[in-house]
Formats: structure tokens, sequence, C-alpha cells
């Protein structure tokens, strides 16, 4: 976001996109962000993508919609092993 972060919490993730929750919405003059994912096996993924939609919950955390873009092949296989081959969001807590 213009060279700061914000923590946030994934709500839902494929290979096109993601569904975040944040504390307060995001203002960039670009309209893109880079969403930092760790991978299965602990490396850091970065994923450039554009906010296609902020909304105000009723929690008051915000959530967006976030459309990768230019995504390599490299990446989309990891991130498609993060979705699909990670068992931790599969388990019960």
């Amino acid at each position: 976001m213009d060279g700061s972060s914000t923590p946030v919490r994934i709500l839902n993730i494929n290979e096109s996109g993601a569904a975040l929750s944040l504390e307060h919405p995001v203002f960039t003059a670009q309209h893109m962000v880079t969403l930092l994912l760790t991978s299965s096996q602990g490396t850091i993924v970065r994923l450039n993508g554009r906010l296609t939609r902020q909304e105000r919950l009723p929690s008051g955390d915000v959530m967006a919609g976030l459309q990768f873009v230019e995504v390599d092949d490299p990446t989309a296989e990891v991130l498609a092993a993060k979705i699909f081959g990670d068992p931790a969001p599969w388990e019960e807590t």
C-alpha cells in the first residue's frame, strides 16, 4: 500500500484472488497491493493484486476483494499447493 503494510486475515483464497479482512480500509493511489503469503514450506510468496472492492462489516472490520494479477507459473504452483496441499485449513480447531 504505497510503501506501508497492514496485517490482514484471509477469509477465502483461490487461484484468481482472495477475500481479506482488515481493520481499516486500504487507500492506495495505484489500487494495487502485494499480499505476502507464507507457503507450505515456510517461504514468503508475493502476490500482486488489484483491490476490487472494500466493504465495512457489522463487526467494524473491512472486507476487501483482491484480484491477483501477473501470477507467474512458479507462484501459481506454490499458491495451488498452499490452497489444496496444506492440511491446516482443513483441520478442525
